[in-house]
């Protein structure tokens, strides 16, 4: 019977040999295409989780409509399981080049999480620098260094200038990437086109957009496996505990945050209408006493300007009468000092000579002559010393009141305006 059936087996493979051999090479084909698929997909899954793990991809991502604030960072800081957490701003923004309409992801670039691979140029610096995806520059024939605009409230600046390229895990399954497949947004046409990043203090709100985190003992796991999903999916729980406590309390800050900024602004408004309602009132009472105090202040500049006149007038009596000695004598002012130091030594000279020499001769009396000579000529060079020096003192204290006498009239001037303002301002507006 065994016999049979395999004779039987034979016949019928040899009756329809092609038919056999056609159905046998479509079975190795797909074994060997299944084969192929469960080799390649671990090397795909391998390659992928390496790519993430090198730019600290997160793990999960928390948004808020409300936006989150860094009580939101903290509390999720405090969940076990945690390794690291930080905030994150991000807008999709629409522009426009050459009448072309487009919409550029904009996100604040961190050195934690989600860290961004440099391609060429350099990380924005400066609040008007941004850093693209490659594709930007040669869909939008662009350049580095070149400029977008970019208007929008969430950015202090509106025009950046591109320094670098980059490569962006959040975007690591359109890597290749072409304009129009960036995800969905409400912005503009709907579709994001491309990616950049910037300093996060190019961003002008207060509060963040996202919340990026990263699962302690996720890095030695494969992304997408089971264990590294169950791992994921157990802290993600412990946040969705903790969600409607940290929404409310959001919340009641934005609530208490407006009625603050609403009471604060009507307290301002009204305390300055309160404020300019004195102010009117007082006015004329304050025109008028500053009006006494410029008539004041005039008669005092006046009288200052009299006394710096007078005391002008002597002190170029004196210098006239101090160069003229000076000219009469023929000295040298230059050498005033070493002129009286050599006329004392000369009487020194004297002095101790006289001693040595009898006083009834012709030579003593020649010496004496000499000696009362150049007594009389060191009493003239002393006197013009304290000329030189308290002319020299009163210049100085003319020059300073000269400054002060200049800055007081500045001063005056100044109050002068300001009372000519004040008293067209009082015509022109009533007391409340």
């Amino acid at each position: 019977m065994k016999n049979r059936l395999l004779t039987n087996t034979r016949r019928h493979i040899f009756s329809a040999f092609p038919r056999f051999m056609a159905l046998m090479i479509m079975s190795f084909l797909g074994v060997f295409v299944y084969a192929g698929l469960q080799a390649t997909s671990p090397d795909m899954m391998a390659s992928l989780d390496q790519y993430l793990d090198s730019l600290n991809h997160y793990d999960i991502k928390v948004v808020s409509t409300n936006g989150l604030e860094n009580t939101d960072v903290d509390a999720i800081k405090e969940i076990k399981g945690v390794e690291a957490v930080e905030g994150s701003y991000g807008k999709d923004i629409a522009f426009k080049v050459d009448e072309d309409d487009y919409v550029i992801n904009v996100s604040s670039y961190s050195s934690k999480i989600n860290t961004v691979k440099l391609l060429k140029g350099r990380l924005p610096e400066k609040k008007n620098e941004i850093a693209v995806e490659k594709h930007l520059l040669e869909g939008l024939n662009l350049k580095l260094n070149q400029k977008i605009t970019l208007k929008d409230d969430a950015l202090k600046a509106s025009q950046f200038v591109i320094v670098g390229t980059v490569d962006s895990s959040l975007y690591f399954n359109n890597a290749l990437g072409t304009s129009g497949n960036r995800g969905n947004t409400s912005v503009g046409k709907g579709t994001i086109d491309f990616y950049g990043v910037v300093n996060p203090g190019a961003f002008d709100l207060d509060y963040y957009t996202s919340i990026y985190l990263t699962v302690d003992g996720t890095t030695q796991l494969e992304t997408g496996s089971k264990s590294y999903t169950a791992l994921v999916d157990s802290v993600t729980r412990k946040i969705e505990k903790i969600q409607s406590t940290q929404e409310a309390s959001r919340t009641q800050s934005i609530y208490t945050t407006s009625s603050d900024k609403i009471d604060q602004k009507e307290k301002t408004l009204y305390q300055k209408l309160n404020a300019a309602k004195k102010k009117l009132k007082a006015s004329k009472k304050t025109l008028d006493e500053s009006k006494a105090l410029l008539e004041s202040s005039k008669t005092s500049l006046d009288a200052y300007q009299s006394q710096l006149t007078e005391a002008k007038d002597q002190l170029d009596t004196a210098k006239l009468k101090y160069n003229q000695t000076l000219s009469e004598n023929n000295i040298d002012v230059s050498k005033l000092s070493d002129t009286i130091q050599t006329t004392k030594d000369a009487i020194t000279v004297l002095e101790s000579q006289l001693l040595s020499i009898d006083p009834s001769t012709s030579l003593y009396a020649t010496y004496a002559g000499q000696l009362k000579t150049l007594k009389t000529q060191l009493t003239l060079l002393n006197t013009l010393q304290e000329s030189k020096t308290q002319i020299e003192s009163s210049e100085a204290t003319y020059n300073e009141n000269l400054q002060l006498y200049n800055e007081k009239l500045n001063a005056y001037n100044r109050s002068l305006e300001a009372y000519n303002k004040g008293l067209k301002t009082l015509y022109v507006f009533k007391p409340l």
